[in-house]
C-alpha cells in the first residue's frame, strides 16, 4: 500500500471471506446496485399482483 493512502480496519467487522474489513474499500456502485435490486424486486412482484 502507498504510504499517503492507507487504509485503516474497522474494528468487528470483516468481509465475506472473513477478511478485516478496511474503510475506504467497498464494492462501489456495481455491489449497490445488486443489492439494490434484489431489496426492489419482490415489491416491483407484489406491485404488479396487485393492480391485476
Amino acid at each position: 500500500m502507498e504510504e499517503g493512502n492507507q487504509l485503516t480496519r474497522w474494528e468487528g467487522y470483516v468481509d465475506w471471506k472473513n477478511r478485516p474489513a478496511l474503510r475506504g474499500r467497498h464494492g462501489g456502485m456495481l455491489a449497490a446496485s445488486f443489492v439494490l435490486s434484489e431489496l426492489l424486486f419482490p415489491f416491483i412482484i407484489n406491485s404488479k399482483n396487485r393492480l391485476i
